[in-house]
Protein backbone atom coordinates (compact mmCIF):
# COMPACT_ATOMS: atom_id res chain seq x y z
CA UNK A 1 0.00 0.00 0.00
CA UNK A 2 1.59 3.18 -0.71
CA UNK A 3 2.30 5.81 2.20
CA UNK A 4 0.56 9.15 1.85
CA UNK A 5 3.38 12.11 0.99
CA UNK A 6 2.29 15.78 1.18
CA UNK A 7 4.37 18.66 0.52
CA UNK A 8 2.94 21.99 2.04
CA UNK A 9 4.37 25.69 1.15
CA UNK A 10 2.33 28.91 2.49
CA UNK A 11 3.15 32.64 2.43
CA UNK A 12 1.30 35.19 4.44
CA UNK A 13 1.51 39.22 4.10
CA UNK A 14 -0.24 42.06 4.83
CA UNK A 15 -0.27 43.78 1.42
CA UNK A 16 -1.24 47.37 1.51
CA UNK A 17 -2.93 47.21 4.90
CA UNK A 18 -0.91 48.04 8.37
CA UNK A 19 -2.31 44.55 9.72
CA UNK A 20 -2.31 41.05 8.56
CA UNK A 21 -5.67 40.01 9.67
CA UNK A 22 -5.13 36.47 7.13
CA UNK A 23 -3.74 32.89 9.07
CA UNK A 24 -2.70 29.72 7.70
CA UNK A 25 -0.35 26.93 9.10
CA UNK A 26 -0.63 23.36 8.95
CA UNK A 27 0.32 20.21 10.98
CA UNK A 28 2.10 16.75 9.68
CA UNK A 29 2.38 14.35 12.82
CA UNK A 30 4.66 11.86 13.10
CA UNK A 31 3.64 8.39 11.71
CA UNK A 32 1.11 6.75 14.38
CA UNK A 33 -0.93 10.31 14.31
CA UNK A 34 -1.22 10.19 10.30
CA UNK A 35 -2.28 7.14 10.28
CA UNK A 36 -5.01 7.64 12.63
CA UNK A 37 -5.83 11.83 12.10
CA UNK A 38 -4.08 12.64 8.72
CA UNK A 39 -2.45 15.88 7.79
CA UNK A 40 -4.10 19.08 8.09
CA UNK A 41 -3.83 22.44 6.71
CA UNK A 42 -6.02 25.13 7.60
CA UNK A 43 -6.89 28.77 6.15
CA UNK A 44 -8.33 31.54 8.02
CA UNK A 45 -9.20 35.60 6.86
CA UNK A 46 -10.88 37.82 9.57
CA UNK A 47 -13.25 40.28 9.14
CA UNK A 48 -12.09 43.45 8.21
CA UNK A 49 -15.04 45.31 9.87
CA UNK A 50 -14.45 43.52 12.80
CA UNK A 51 -12.79 44.76 15.85
CA UNK A 52 -10.98 41.97 16.43
CA UNK A 53 -9.90 40.38 13.44
CA UNK A 54 -6.55 39.07 13.56
CA UNK A 55 -7.28 37.39 16.67
CA UNK A 56 -10.33 35.53 15.55
CA UNK A 57 -8.59 34.52 12.35
CA UNK A 58 -5.65 32.94 14.50
CA UNK A 59 -7.43 31.60 16.90
CA UNK A 60 -9.60 29.59 14.01
CA UNK A 61 -6.48 28.28 12.62
CA UNK A 62 -4.49 27.56 15.71
CA UNK A 63 -7.48 26.30 17.32
CA UNK A 64 -8.12 23.87 14.81
CA UNK A 65 -4.76 22.26 14.22
CA UNK A 66 -4.14 21.73 18.52
CA UNK A 67 -8.01 20.89 19.15
CA UNK A 68 -8.15 18.14 16.15
CA UNK A 69 -5.01 16.37 17.16
CA UNK A 70 -6.52 16.31 20.16
CA UNK A 71 -9.60 14.34 19.87
CA UNK A 72 -10.10 10.63 20.41
CA UNK A 73 -8.06 8.48 17.75
CA UNK A 74 -11.47 6.55 17.73
CA UNK A 75 -13.48 9.49 16.31
CA UNK A 76 -13.99 10.18 12.54
CA UNK A 77 -12.36 12.48 10.70
CA UNK A 78 -15.35 14.56 10.01
CA UNK A 79 -16.95 14.35 13.90
CA UNK A 80 -13.19 15.69 14.99
CA UNK A 81 -13.44 18.53 13.16
CA UNK A 82 -16.94 19.60 12.99
CA UNK A 83 -16.77 19.16 16.52
CA UNK A 84 -14.01 21.30 16.76
CA UNK A 85 -15.02 23.94 14.62
CA UNK A 86 -18.25 24.51 16.54
CA UNK A 87 -16.32 24.70 20.13
CA UNK A 88 -13.80 27.65 18.14
CA UNK A 89 -17.08 29.27 16.62
CA UNK A 90 -18.96 29.19 19.93
CA UNK A 91 -15.89 30.59 22.16
CA UNK A 92 -15.93 33.47 19.02
CA UNK A 93 -19.45 34.25 19.58
CA UNK A 94 -19.08 34.25 23.50
CA UNK A 95 -16.04 36.84 23.01
CA UNK A 96 -18.47 38.95 21.74
CA UNK A 97 -21.18 38.48 24.27
CA UNK A 98 -19.04 39.18 26.31
CA UNK A 99 -17.67 42.54 25.91
CA UNK A 100 -21.15 43.87 24.37
CA UNK A 101 -19.30 43.94 21.10
CA UNK A 102 -21.97 42.48 18.49
CA UNK A 103 -19.72 40.31 15.95
CA UNK A 104 -16.22 41.53 17.37
CA UNK A 105 -14.34 38.12 16.40
CA UNK A 106 -15.79 36.92 12.95
CA UNK A 107 -13.71 34.72 10.93
CA UNK A 108 -14.27 32.56 7.40
CA UNK A 109 -12.28 28.93 7.99
CA UNK A 110 -11.24 26.52 5.66
CA UNK A 111 -9.82 23.40 6.36
CA UNK A 112 -8.32 20.19 4.65
CA UNK A 113 -7.36 16.63 6.75
CA UNK A 114 -5.39 14.37 4.45
CA UNK A 115 -6.04 10.88 5.40
CA UNK A 116 -5.03 7.58 4.11
CA UNK A 117 -6.33 8.00 0.52
CA UNK A 118 -8.86 10.66 1.29
CA UNK A 119 -9.15 14.52 1.38
CA UNK A 120 -11.78 15.60 3.88
CA UNK A 121 -13.12 19.30 3.44
CA UNK A 122 -14.54 21.56 6.19
CA UNK A 123 -15.50 25.32 4.77
CA UNK A 124 -17.35 28.31 6.24
CA UNK A 125 -16.93 32.01 4.49
CA UNK A 126 -15.28 33.21 1.19
CA UNK A 127 -11.92 31.62 1.35
CA UNK A 128 -11.08 29.31 -1.28
CA UNK A 129 -9.52 25.71 -1.82
CA UNK A 130 -8.85 24.89 -5.30
CA UNK A 131 -7.53 21.52 -6.83
CA UNK A 132 -5.79 21.05 -10.19
CA UNK A 133 -5.31 17.45 -11.28
CA UNK A 134 -4.47 16.09 -14.65
CA UNK A 135 -4.30 20.05 -15.70
CA UNK A 136 -7.98 20.76 -14.93
CA UNK A 137 -8.20 23.17 -12.23
CA UNK A 138 -11.64 22.96 -9.95
CA UNK A 139 -12.38 25.66 -6.96
CA UNK A 140 -14.06 22.91 -4.61
CA UNK A 141 -15.37 25.32 -2.07
CA UNK A 142 -18.34 27.89 -2.33
CA UNK A 143 -18.42 31.29 -1.41
CA UNK A 144 -20.89 32.02 0.95
CA UNK A 145 -21.35 35.74 -0.12
CA UNK A 146 -24.60 37.79 -0.68
CA UNK A 147 -24.11 40.10 -3.67
CA UNK A 148 -25.87 43.27 -3.20
CA UNK A 149 -24.77 45.05 -6.44
CA UNK A 150 -21.92 44.81 -8.42
CA UNK A 151 -19.55 46.63 -5.79
CA UNK A 152 -20.47 45.10 -2.47
CA UNK A 153 -20.79 41.55 -1.00
CA UNK A 154 -21.28 40.66 2.25
CA UNK A 155 -20.60 37.20 4.31
CA UNK A 156 -23.60 34.72 4.61
CA UNK A 157 -21.80 32.35 6.90
CA UNK A 158 -18.54 33.42 8.95
CA UNK A 159 -16.94 31.99 12.20
CA UNK A 160 -18.63 33.49 15.43
CA UNK A 161 -21.56 35.13 13.79
CA UNK A 162 -24.07 33.01 15.97
CA UNK A 163 -24.28 30.40 18.42
CA UNK A 164 -24.85 27.51 15.99
CA UNK A 165 -22.15 27.41 12.87
CA UNK A 166 -23.63 25.39 9.43
CA UNK A 167 -20.28 23.82 8.06
CA UNK A 168 -19.55 22.80 4.29
CA UNK A 169 -18.05 19.02 4.33
CA UNK A 170 -17.21 17.10 1.43
CA UNK A 171 -14.29 14.21 0.60
CA UNK A 172 -12.54 13.45 -2.05
CA UNK A 173 -10.31 10.75 -3.18
CA UNK A 174 -6.37 11.27 -3.56
CA UNK A 175 -4.74 10.84 -6.21
CA UNK A 176 -0.96 11.07 -7.28
CA UNK A 177 0.32 13.98 -7.90
CA UNK A 178 -2.87 16.32 -6.72
CA UNK A 179 -2.10 19.95 -5.88
CA UNK A 180 -4.71 21.53 -3.42
CA UNK A 181 -4.18 25.71 -3.10
CA UNK A 182 -5.72 27.49 -0.17
CA UNK A 183 -6.73 31.13 -0.82
CA UNK A 184 -8.19 34.30 0.77
CA UNK A 185 -9.79 36.48 -1.10
CA UNK A 186 -6.82 39.03 -1.53
CA UNK A 187 -5.35 36.36 -4.04
CA UNK A 188 -8.55 35.09 -5.73
CA UNK A 189 -10.33 38.21 -6.45
CA UNK A 190 -7.42 39.81 -8.07
CA UNK A 191 -6.37 36.69 -9.73
CA UNK A 192 -8.66 34.45 -12.29
CA UNK A 193 -8.63 30.86 -12.64
CA UNK A 194 -7.12 31.46 -15.95
CA UNK A 195 -3.93 32.93 -14.18
CA UNK A 196 -4.22 30.75 -10.68
CA UNK A 197 -4.08 27.30 -13.22
CA UNK A 198 -0.79 28.70 -15.17
CA UNK A 199 1.40 29.60 -11.49
CA UNK A 200 0.14 26.01 -10.14
CA UNK A 201 1.15 24.30 -13.45
CA UNK A 202 4.59 26.57 -13.95
CA UNK A 203 5.61 25.97 -9.84
CA UNK A 204 5.56 22.38 -10.15
CA UNK A 205 9.44 22.33 -10.64
CA UNK A 206 9.55 24.64 -7.98
CA UNK A 207 7.22 24.10 -4.96
CA UNK A 208 9.29 25.64 -2.76
CA UNK A 209 8.64 28.86 -3.96
CA UNK A 210 5.24 28.81 -5.34
CA UNK A 211 3.00 30.40 -2.20
CA UNK A 212 5.36 33.30 -2.28
CA UNK A 213 5.00 33.33 -6.50
CA UNK A 214 0.63 33.50 -6.08
CA UNK A 215 0.97 35.97 -3.57
CA UNK A 216 3.46 38.42 -5.27
CA UNK A 217 1.27 37.96 -8.22
CA UNK A 218 -1.48 38.88 -6.70
CA UNK A 219 0.29 42.34 -5.47
CA UNK A 220 1.36 42.95 -8.92
CA UNK A 221 -2.35 42.97 -9.80
CA UNK A 222 -3.06 45.80 -7.44
CA UNK A 223 -4.51 43.20 -4.70
CA UNK A 224 -6.14 45.84 -1.94
CA UNK A 225 -5.98 43.44 0.90
CA UNK A 226 -4.12 41.34 3.08
CA UNK A 227 -2.19 38.11 0.93
CA UNK A 228 -2.50 34.76 2.10
CA UNK A 229 -1.61 31.64 -0.48
CA UNK A 230 -0.99 27.94 1.14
Amino acid sequence: MKQLKVTVDSSSIAGIKSENQDACSYHVPDTKAVEYKGVAAVISDGVSACERAREASACCVNGFLSDYYATPDSWSVEHSATKVISALNNWLYSQSMRSNEVSSMLSTLSAIVFKSNIAHVFHVGDSRIYRIRSGVLTQITKDHVLNLNKEKTYLSRAMGFDLKINVDYQTFDLALDDQFLMTTDGVHDYLSSKQIKALLQEGSSDFDALAQTIVDRSLEAKSHDNVTAQ
